[in-house]
């Protein structure tokens, strides 16, 4: 062997290697996010297609979600247009794919992104983007967020019991109980306060009229609020409570019955494991 096939020889023996080496490294586990928590939601630092922007971490959506200006300005172009729901009503987005997403040392590929044309929501929003390829523990009281590879993700080592979720769309619902009813309720970090839809809110016993009141979502909405008793979320039981309910038909309602907002997450550490369907709720 000449001294020149030796070392293109030897040269791809140290690529093969190294490529051996890149394949076996273990999952990220533990990966601490950067994140501010205050009134409007989680925020986490994001780069997209190499810009930095600043992100609300929420659970009720479904795709990464960026306004027109943003995601002109990061190069998501946006071929395909669909009708989004929302809390409130209805609008047309359009859906690009963002090719590289980073969020600290995680990097994420060919990301769905929808894009509202019109200004409807003042955040950006990091939705199932994250939480569908990621266990991710949010912990409201300490404000934290981790992340870890769902390959390295050891649940018998939780100091809770899993929680059942049914993961449809990239969105969480979990069974919820009222006295003898029972309902499906998204888990939703972006929303400020849990509230439930109008039909399934008529059949709730144990329930006390305070008052109305006003969100600003897709358009201006009218609620009631109520008082009640009782509801069993998880090992948890909330007892005389306050909760909003929709005084209007919610397209949304056909999928699942109202929101877990913060106001019922704020003194929990919640773990949430898509993959496998599951959450770990604990008091922090």
């Amino acid at each position: 062997m000449s001294f020149k096939a030796f070392a293109i020889a030897g040269v791809l023996a140290l690529a093969s290697f190294a490529a051996a080496r890149a394949e076996v490294a273990p999952p990220l586990c533990g990966v601490q996010i950067p994140a501010t928590f205050d009134d409007d939601g989680v925020y986490v630092a994001v780069s997209v297609n190499g810009h930095k922007d600043r992100m609300v971490l929420d659970t009720g959506a479904s795709d990464m979600a960026l306004g027109q200006n943003e995601a002109a300005a990061f190069g998501i172009a946006t071929p395909k247009r669909v009708e989004m729901h929302g809390v409130g009503g209805s609008m047309t987005d359009g859906i690009g794919t963002a090719t590289d997403v980073s969020i600290g040392p995680i990097h994420l590929a060919n990301v769905p992104t929808s894009v509202h044309a019109e200004p409807v929501f003042e955040q950006d929003l990091l939705g199932s983007a994250l939480l569908s390829r990621y266990v991710v523990t949010i912990d409201f009281p300490r404000k934290t967020v981790t992340a870890c590879d769902p390959r390295a993700f050891d649940p018998s080592k939780m100091t809770v019991p899993a929680q059942a979720v049914d993961v449809r769309g990239g969105l969480a619902l979990m069974t919820v109980g009222f006295g003898d009813q029972y309902g499906q309720l998204l888990l939703d970090t972006g929303a400020v306060r849990s509230m439930l839809f109008g039909e399934f809110a008529k059949k709730l016993p144990l329930k006390r009229f305070i008052g109305d009141s006003y969100m600003q979502g897709v358009s201006v909405e009218s609620f009631q609020v109520y008082r009640f008793d009782h509801m069993a979320l998880g090992q948890f039981d909330y007892r005389d409570f306050a909760i909003w309910t929709q005084t209007r038909p919610e397209p949304a309602s056909k999928q699942y019955d109202g929101l877990l907002g913060r106001d019922l997450m704020q003194a929990l550490r919640i773990t949430f494991d898509y993959p496998a369907g599951a959450v770990f709720m604990e008091r922090s």
